[in-house]
C-alpha cells in the first residue's frame, strides 16, 4: 500500500476534468480515497461513494470578553508603550509622506 496526498479534494475545472484526489482517481493514479468529500452532483458520474461514516460540522467558538473599564475590548491587549510607538511611527510615516509629496510637487 502506498499513501498519496494531494492539494485539493477534487474540483471540476472549466475543461471538464477534475483536479486533486478525484482527478487522480479518474486517471487511475489511485484506487481509493478516505477523504471527506462533499456529495456534489458533478462528482457522482466519476466516482462511487460509500455510505457516510462520520459527519463533521465546522464551527467557531468565541469567548465572551470579561467586563472591564475599557469600552473597546479589542484595544485591551495593547500596552500604553505600544500605543505610543504606533503613534510615533504613524507620525513619522505621515511626515515623510508629506515631505515626499512636496518634493515631488516642487520638481513637477
Amino acid at each position: 500500500m502506498k499513501l498519496h496526498t494531494a492539494k485539493t479534494w477534487g474540483y471540476l475545472r472549466k475543461d471538464g476534468t477534475f483536479d486533486g484526489i478525484l482527478g487522480e482517481i479518474v486517471k487511475n493514479v489511485i484506487d481509493i480515497s478516505i477523504s471527506p468529500f462533499r456529495y456534489r452532483p458533478e462528482r457522482f458520474d466519476v466516482a462511487d461513494f460509500t455510505v457516510e461514516t462520520l459527519t463533521i460540522r465546522s464551527f467557531f467558538i468565541f469567548r465572551h470578553p470579561s467586563g472591564g473599564s475599557l469600552r473597546n475590548n479589542f484595544l485591551k491587549p495593547f500596552t500604553n508603550e505600544l500605543w505610543w510607538m504606533i503613534l510615533i511611527v504613524s507620525m513619522v510615516y505621515w511626515v515623510s509622506l508629506l515631505v515626499t509629496y512636496r518634493i515631488q510637487k516642487h520638481y513637477d
